[in-house]
């Protein structure tokens, strides 16, 4: 059967996708155009995601609640930490990432109320979303090794990000939650993969191999998809979209998460370490960075501050 009589199939279900993702797997070189034949797969998997079909992460109700008290411009303190403490497991987690080097307490903080006042309530908001997502978005049993390397990517990511904004004083702009958020898409993949792959034979299982090329396909739309399902902002869902694409006219929290994504690549948090030339790349002029001295400092403050926050979980 040739890629033309595949395409020209519909694969409405979890069945179709795996037929043809044998298919490539198996005999690659015997297929016209295998890269044809990999969109055409990612598509069919696309369709699945945006139709609900296939099953996903879902964000706790509680987790949900306490991020929308948190982003209320009229967000009452006592409420928040009320909310937060209806679950002893999440307030420990979150008073535990509070007293990371991250955040620069002075001395640890016992009270989730005493925090927020600190911190704020946005912020709070993020470590929420932090523990919650690492407990259920970052999880999947199939792919463990390649989402523990997403997570400690993205927490990278996270934290170059807020290092960047606050360069710019733009603390409390979102971007923690948008460069932890943006490459949600591949988590989101992986799920969808590995809960209709159970059922699988083991010679239709989709391996690392081709998740990975599933996600380079489809992250971004997926994330951003997503994103705005699960209720974030149409700002943080467009970083998501296009965190790959950025120049000088794009939004400031773009550009951040562009840049950290660039430097938790190059010190190698997840992925293998990549090359990085801020001379080439004009944003991080743009941004202040205007010196491999100046690159290297915050290198150095990313590395510390990312390796504590996953010392704690």
């Amino acid at each position: 059967m040739t890629v033309h009589e595949h395409s020209s199939r519909p694969y409405a279900s979890p069945d179709g996708l795996f037929d043809l993702a044998d298919e490539l797997k198996s005999n690659p070189h015997a297929l016209p155009n295998a890269k044809k034949a990999l969109a055409h797969l990612s598509h069919r998997l696309e369709e699945m995601l945006y139709a609900n079909d296939l099953s996903m992460p879902r964000v706790p109700s509680l987790a949900l609640r306490i991020m929308a008290t948190a982003n209320d411009p009229q967000a009452d303190v006592n409420r928040l930490a009320e909310l937060v403490q209806s679950d002893a497991y999440l307030a420990g987690e979150v008073l535990k990432l509070i007293n990371s080097s991250f955040f620069g307490m002075r001395q640890d903080v016992s009270s989730l109320r005493h925090a927020i006042v600190l911190l704020g309530c946005r912020q709070v908001g993020d470590i929420v979303f932090l523990v919650s997502a690492h407990l259920r978005i970052f999880n999947c049993h199939a792919f463990r090794n390649l989402m523990n390397s997403i997570w400690v990517h993205s927490v990278a990511t996270a934290v170059a990000s807020e290092i960047i904004a606050q360069m710019r004083g733009r603390k409390g702009d979102g971007a923690f939650m948008a460069g932890l958020l943006h490459d949600i898409g591949k988590p989101i993949i992986l799920t969808a993969l590995s809960g209709n792959t159970n059922y699988a034979p083991p010679e239709q299982r989709i391996d690392e191999g081709l998740a990975i090329a599933f996600l380079e396909h489809l992250h971004c739309k997926a994330g951003s998809e997503f994103g705005r399902k699960w209720g974030m902002s149409h700002t943080i869902s467009d970083v998501i979209r296009n965190h790959h694409r950025v120049d000088e006219a794009s939004a400031p929290l773009q550009q951040f998460v562009y840049c950290g994504n660039r430097i938790a690549n190059h010190l190698g948090f997840g992925y293998k370490e990549s090359p990085l030339d801020i001379q080439e790349e004009p944003i991080f002029a743009g941004l202040g960075m205007v010196s491999s001295d100046t690159l290297a400092r915050v290198a150095d403050a990313v590395k510390k501050h990312t390796e504590g926050l996953l010392q704690v979980r």
